[in-house]
């Protein structure tokens, strides 16, 4: 017999109209194996949070909300403006490295080298937005 969270997450999907292989996908799971922990048959471990997760993603790219976390409703794509998430955090993981090369000085606390790599990276940052919107939109 099926777990009740499978009959909560049906419901969600009727009501946001989303599709089993639109689940599917999300997941990266074969649609039938989908069904089966859906419909029972199957009842792998973590399977209930990894189901609602996607779920939730989906709904909120129905929505048109892409958003860093549940906490902070910040649209993804003020981050990534079409590129892969990971590849944006590469990015600014290099950014962050250089600031803190930047300003790491003798003398200076560890408190003082992490606010100042904030501000640092920060503003590179801010420079790479401001950069962004003066492309030319066909670029």
């Amino acid at each position: 017999m099926p777990a009740q969270w499978t009959a909560e997450i049906l419901g969600e999907m009727h009501l946001h109209r989303i599709t089993a292989k639109q689940l599917s996908e999300k997941l990266g799971y074969n649609p039938k194996y989908v069904s089966a922990v859906m419909n029972g048959r199957k009842t792998p471990k973590k399977a209930e949070a990894k189901f609602r997760a996607a779920l939730a993603e989906l709904i909120d790219e129905k929505k048109g909300v892409n958003t860093v976390d549940e906490h902070h409703n910040i649209p993804l794509s003020v981050f990534t403006k079409g590129q892969p998430f990971e590849k944006v955090l590469e990015e600014y993981m290099r950014i962050w490295n250089d600031a803190k090369k930047c300003v790491t000085a003798p003398g200076k606390d560890n408190d003082e080298i992490f606010a100042d790599t904030m501000k640092a990276a920060a503003y590179r940052l801010y420079l790479l937005g401001v950069e962004d919107g003066m492309k030319e939109e066909n670029e």
